[in-house]
């Protein structure tokens, strides 16, 4: 004889107790993120810094170093990249921080049944990530537009106390 279905509500807070969780981990994964990208552009940017890219240079008879026209152009080239990368590296560091930041508030918000619909943003911009965060998005998604969901987060506003302004 099977066991007896598990109630709605059961399900429910399973699901939305399992969302908590993976957000939380998904703000780890961002934090890692942020972790990669300063330990992948501190030796680049440490090597064309430090002049360790003077290809071109080349000593002359008497000693002294010449520089060749292509090594001033390579050097123009590289400085152009650095500043690309830096733009990129920066951008990718803001992203990463705001999903950090998003997924954890949300998971807390998640188990508070508070904010509903900035879970829902967070959700649109884990599906981005993916493979991970896509089904993490959809899955939250799919979870707070269950009607039963809707209104225990109803319910959970209306039983909040309210701040009045002075």
């Amino acid at each position: 004889m099977p066991p007896p279905p598990i109630p709605e509500n059961h399900k429910d807070q399973d699901h939305m107790q399992l969302l908590s969780i993976f957000h939380y981990v998904m703000a780890g994964f961002a934090l890692l993120m942020i972790a990669g990208l300063f330990l992948h552009c501190q030796p680049f940017f440490m090597v064309t810094e430090s002049g360790a890219m003077n290809l071109g240079q080349v000593k002359g008879p008497n000693g002294e170093i010449r520089t060749m026209q292509s090594a001033v152009n390579h050097q123009q080239v590289m400085e152009t990249v650095t500043s690309i990368l830096m733009v990129v590296y920066w951008v990718l560091g803001v992203l990463s921080f705001l999903a950090c930041i998003g997924n954890f508030l949300s998971a807390r918000w998640l188990t508070r049944r508070k904010n509903r619909f900035f879970s829902l943003l967070v959700a649109g911009f884990n599906c981005l990530n993916i493979p991970l965060g896509t089904a993490l998005g959809v899955f939250t998604i799919i979870v707070l537009q269950r009607p039963a969901i809707a209104r225990s987060y109803r319910s959970a506003e209306r039983s909040a106390p309210q701040i009045l302004p002075a």
